[in-house]
């Protein structure tokens, strides 16, 4: 059953607040899914849940980050939304928690996208300052520019997310009967959410054994879950 509180505006905020911690103010611990989810849950409640999603996400993209023109998937995205489809329908049981963050998964990289473009769109940001160093009139100062770009992005971020998360909502008002009645009596736990999130990890090692390692794990894994 859907929550009452529909939290899909106090969820667009929140994403809004802290993927500005991505690129328009950079504090890079800030802007991991661990501290997003211990944060999201510390304020709107089930701290548990909030810190698995976001320990899944955390580990799934740990080997991700920002270098030169390089633009990471936005994790804030997907654990916000997921922790929102969560909380609108209440979701407890695991496996039920794992389809709203399959839902969700995608948004990390359109946000990735959106960002993407946006920052190609700020290039033409460079004529304006070219016009304000050779003191033409009408050009914009850096510090406007400045402004000017992280209202535009904060724009862009919140609409997109809202839409976003609408539409997510909508899905998974359409497929959670039929889910429910697919995973009812499954035996995935939270810990097996971790433990497969763990293949982020595993993959960051660049290391070919490694993923040896990784597959036989998952041949056991999928052979105890099967058998249970």
């Amino acid at each position: 059953m859907v929550d009452s509180r529909q939290p899909i505006f106090d969820s667009w905020f929140f994403f809004t607040v802290f993927s500005a911690f991505r690129f328009l103010i950079n504090i890079a611990i800030v802007e991991r899914p661990i501290l997003v989810g211990y944060i999201f849950g510390a304020i709107f409640g089930h701290l548990e849940q909030s810190l698995i999603v976001a320990c899944v996400f955390e580990l799934l993209w740990l080997d991700v980050f920002a270098a030169g023109t390089v633009i990471p998937p936005n994790a804030i995205a997907s654990t916000v939304a997921a922790l929102a489809l969560i909380d609108m329908f209440s979701l407890q049981q695991p496996a039920m928690i794992s389809v709203a963050m399959l839902l969700a998964m995608p948004l990390a990289y359109l946000f990735s996208r959106v960002e993407s473009a946006h920052r190609d769109a700020s290039n033409k940001d460079f004529d304006q300052l070219q016009a304000w160093v050779e003191n033409l009139p009408g050009a914009l100062t850096p510090a406007r520019l400045i402004m000017f770009s992280m209202a535009r992005v904060a724009f862009i971020n919140g609409l997109f997310f809202i839409v976003a998360l609408a539409v997510l909502s909508i899905a998974l008002f359409f497929v959670l009967d039929e889910a429910s009645a697919a995973l009812k009596g499954n035996s995935m736990t939270a810990e097996t959410l971790v433990l497969i999130s763990t293949c982020g990890a595993m993959l960051g090692l660049r290391y070919k054994p490694a993923y040896v390692v990784l597959c036989v794990c998952f041949f056991f894994v999928w052979g105890a879950l099967a058998w249970a």
